[in-house]
């Protein structure tokens, strides 16, 4: 019997095991079914290259809205969309021209491929697409090893035609209703002494002065017009220098051309500098170099060239769009002129900007209104001007306003009560984005007569299997009494009650786009570090206000030791171990930070930025924007009285105090000058410090791997700093030696530091 009943039991036990594994095996499974089986691995910077994105420039910087992604055809039947990604293995990144048919828009029909280039340098393989008719299409475009040139394609044969064979690279272009070609391009690398052997150093900058050679649009761009039926670009000259990637605005009759300049610190008015506008406050400077776009209005019947209104543009994004009949030209984003009688007039033109009407050719101004806004589109029909109204505060994007429509009657412009809906197309249908902080890009369809949207494209369907890190918006109030915004990226696998390394990412915040790595991406990887176990930071643009004042270092100072008050009070990081990043404009507020805050940031990434030091000021005197910043944040010129404040607030007079393993990346020689301080600090007083130098990457790093090496280089260098791990893969065990002879630095600092 006792046998029977130790049998019994024994089977029991077995039945019972094989139940409870497969019920455990079928529950592991519906609960992996029940969440899509998805989520197996955290995101990596190869994901984050490889992702595909929309990449319609408005879209990206936010100037105007996301249902603004698609360019569609004259009668309104067809649209394109463009899209990219990386490719590592190539090191290139592909960009794909879509074609869809709007009638079936709304079904979900795949697109045809109407083009795909793929670009090996910083600048996009196709860009700038403008329809021409209904069935044809231009863009600018390249392939591997080739210029920037323009090109033409048909939407029936597909058939692609390169029209333009310049030795440099195209920025810009316009196409006449007359068939005119109007283009900018690069000028070619020209020496700064020319062909003597000397040179009276005037407004070149030290970095010009040491290379020697101006390079690409640095040195400029040229104006050209390829007649109808002709092959031969022809030069067109204009008074002042051309730079950036402002378009040619031809007039419908062809008989004028309106674009954007540069006037030399020779030709600037003195009440120029009474603006107080955000743009005139960066780059007028009664001291050194001050370079200002304005207007310029092209008779090309004459030849002549006189500016459009005798007032600089006070947005970079400014643009402009004519009349039908050519008789009046509409600018946005301008400064109009202070010489008014009225001194109410003209403190308001001082402080604001505008959009306005300039009549042609007596060049008339009149008032639309005193805000900042882009211009949509002027339909003649109506006497309307579409605008959408923005925000340029920001450096990471810009907020997006309302539209907003103005009537030009007889007795002068009159604001619309019911702004007129952009006639997009002939059914009347949007294409948009939909994503959020936690949902990445989708594009849809919604039929503007009854609501009716459907999915259009999911271009990142891999992203299914990734594992991603919750994002949520924070708000608190820092030391000073203002209230922060910032975006915080939880590691994937968080735990309640585990504290977790920091790194704060500067530059932009906003809750409505999807950033894999943030507002940007060099060296900034937010995705990847939470999937490393990191919580990440993205911090808005607070400080900006502070911008070139005395307080733009201790505000921003306060709002990173704010960040780390208020996630150290909820018990989520430890603020022994943070670290912080560093990129363009936010260089001097992290920099001060580095060098006087409460907090011993444990490592910091200084990239394609500077510091407001004084080498800096030095060696970019000559540079737009650098002396109306960096004398305020520092109190004063570094010279007489005002050296004492320079010892005090600048950085590099206080390297001595820092403990921070600094990872330099100077992406052009501009750069290597604004870092140099800290690289020779950090290395004289035998600091852990990496400089690495990426010549031929973009501000905004763009090829795999320019990405991978400052992205990537961000994730290993606070992984290995903050958390002491390292990376097994064979062909980072240089780096990994390197930065462990630093830490050996690091560590003698400590211990030195302890024996006094």
């Amino acid at each position: 019997m006792k046998g029977k009943k130790e049998f019994k039991l024994w089977f029991t036990l077995v039945i019972l095991s094989f139940i409870l594994c497969t019920t455990g095996a079928w529950c592991q499974h519906t609960s992996a079914s029940d969440s899509g089986a998805h989520f197996t691995r955290p995101v990596t910077i190869a994901d984050s290259i490889r992702m595909t994105t929309i990449d319609n420039p408005n879209y990206s910087l936010g100037t105007w809205g996301r249902d603004d992604v698609a360019a569609f055809s004259p009668d309104g039947k067809r649209f394109v969309v463009i899209v990219k990604k990386g490719n590592v293995e190539q090191n290139t990144v592909e960009y794909s021209l879509l074609l869809y048919q709007t009638a079936q828009a709304l079904s979900s029909s795949p697109p045809e491929v109407l083009a795909s280039l793929s670009s090996s340098s910083p600048r996009p393989a196709i860009e700038s697409v403008t329809w021409q008719d209904d069935r044809t299409l231009a863009f600018l475009g390249e392939n591997p090893g080739e210029r920037h040139q323009l090109y033409r394609v048909d939407c029936d044969s597909k058939r692609i035609r390169k029209l333009t064979n310049q030795p440099t690279d195209l920025m810009n272009y316009a196409f006449s209703s007359k068939g005119d070609i109007f283009f900018t391009a690069a000028k070619p690398a020209q020496l700064i002494g020319g062909k003597g052997n000397h040179v009276i150093v005037d407004r070149e900058n030290l970095y010009q002065l040491v290379s020697g050679v101006q390079f690409g649009v640095l040195a400029g761009l040229d104006l050209f017009v390829t007649r109808k039926g002709s092959n031969r670009p022809a030069p067109l000259r204009v008074n002042g220098m051309m730079e950036g990637d402002s378009p040619p605005w031809p007039s419908p009759d062809g008989r004028y051309l309106a674009i954007q300049t540069i006037a030399s610190r020779s030709d600037i008015p003195l009440d120029w500098y009474d603006y107080q506008t955000v743009a005139q406050q960066t780059i007028l400077s009664r001291q050194g170099s001050s370079k200002v776009n304005e207007y310029e209005l092209i008779d090309l019947a004459t030849g002549a060239s006189q500016p459009l209104i005798d007032a600089p543009v006070g947005a970079w994004y400014s643009n402009a769009a004519w009349s039908d009949d050519s008789r009046s030209v509409f600018i946005s984003g301008t400064d109009l002129p202070l010489d008014v009688p009225d001194p109410a007039e003209r403190k308001l033109r001082q402080a604001n900007l505008f959009v306005a009407e300039v009549e042609i050719p007596s060049r008339r101004i009149v008032t639309i209104m005193h805000e900042d806004a882009i211009i949509r589109h002027w339909y003649s029909q109506t006497n309307e001007l579409l605008l959408q109204l923005t925000n340029h505060q920001s450096f990471s994007n810009f907020a997006e306003g309302a539209l907003v429509s103005f009537r030009r009657t007889r007795e002068g412009w009159k604001q619309q009560d019911t702004p007129a809906i952009e006639a997009k197309t002939k059914d009347r249908i949007e294409i948009a984005v939909e994503e959020d902080m936690n949902t990445p890009p989708r594009l849809v369809t919604r039929d503007l007569k009854t609501g009716t949207r459907s999915l259009l494209l999911d271009p990142n369907p891999q992203f299914r299997n990734l594992q991603f890190g919750r994002v949520e918006e924070i708000k608190f109030k820092v030391a000073d009494g203002h209230e922060m915004t910032a975006g915080l990226y939880r590691p994937p696998d968080y735990l309640r009650g585990k504290r977790y390394p920091l790194v704060i990412q500067t530059h932009g915040w906003t809750s409505d786009r999807f950033w894999i790595d943030g507002p940007d991406r060099t060296a900034m990887a937010a995705q990847s570090l939470a999937g490393k176990g990191f919580f990440v930071a993205q911090v808005g643009d607070d400080f900006a206000s502070a911008i070139f004042t005395p307080n733009e270092g201790k505000v921003a100072m306060a709002e990173f030791e704010g960040i780390i008050d208020y996630l150290n009070a909820m018990g989520l990081i430890d603020p022994n171990r943070v670290g912080i990043v560093a990129f363009s404009a936010t260089g001097p507020g992290v920099g001060y930070a580095i060098a006087h805050s409460k907090y011993p940031f444990g490592a910091a990434v200084l990239s394609s930025t500077n510091d407001a030091g004084y080498f800096t000021y030095l060696s970019m005197f000559n540079l737009d924007g650098a002396m109306p910043r960096f004398e305020p944040i520092n109190g004063g010129a570094p010279f007489g009285p005002g050296l004492a404040s320079w010892l005090k607030e600048a950085p590099e007079f206080s390297l001595d105090k820092v403990s921070t393993a600094m990872r330099l990346e100077p992406n052009s020689g501009f750069d290597v000058f604004a870092l140099w301080e800290w690289f020779v600090g950090f290395r004289r007083l035998g600091k852990p410090v990496e400089m690495v130098f990426m010549p031929d990457a973009d501000h905004v790093v763009t090829r795999p791997q320019d990405r991978i090496i400052s992205q990537g280089g961000a994730v290993d260098w606070f992984g290995f700093w903050l958390e002491g791990e390292e990376d097994p893969a064979p062909a980072k065990a240089q780096q990994y030696a390197r930065w462990r002879e630093l830490r050996k630095l690091q560590d003698a600092q400590a211990g030195g530091q302890k024996a006094n």
